[in-house]
């Protein structure tokens, strides 16, 4: 967890207080918190964050690209995701990273294409 000061002191406004994230929110805007005009944060508080890093996303051989076979960029490498327990919920997750909105439907056959190279996630 980084401290106070890992990314440096906060300057300007501080807009949000209080934030009560449940972690499945699509944006921060989303999380109940308390909008703050004065600010009454203490130094130390600011909120920080060090993230794994992004999965890179991209779907193939579709007709456009909101539409394809699932794939993951992983070790320098693009590769396929095997969709044996595929479903809406994994399907909704790759729409929100691709601001594609919802899944409309997942498939697991072959609609796209055969995968070539490898498979990343099983």
């Amino acid at each position: 967890v980084p401290t106070a000061v890992s990314y440096g002191e906060a300057t300007g406004n501080i807009w949000l207080d209080g934030a009560k994230c449940s972690g499945i929110e699509p944006a921060l805007d989303q999380c109940p918190a308390s909008l703050r005009i004065v600010n009454n944060c203490a130094n130390g508080e600011y909120a920080q964050v060090s993230c794994s890093g992004p999965v890179p996303v991209r779907l193939v051989n579709g007709n456009n690209m909101c539409s394809g076979r699932v794939e993951i960029y992983y070790n320098s490498t693009w590769g396929t995701v095997c969709g044996r327990s595929w479903d809406i919920n994994a399907g909704n997750v790759v729409c929100r990273v691709l601001n594609c909105g919802t899944a409309r439907s997942v498939r697991t056959a072959v609609s796209y294409g055969e995968p070539t190279g490898n498979i990343w996630l099983d």
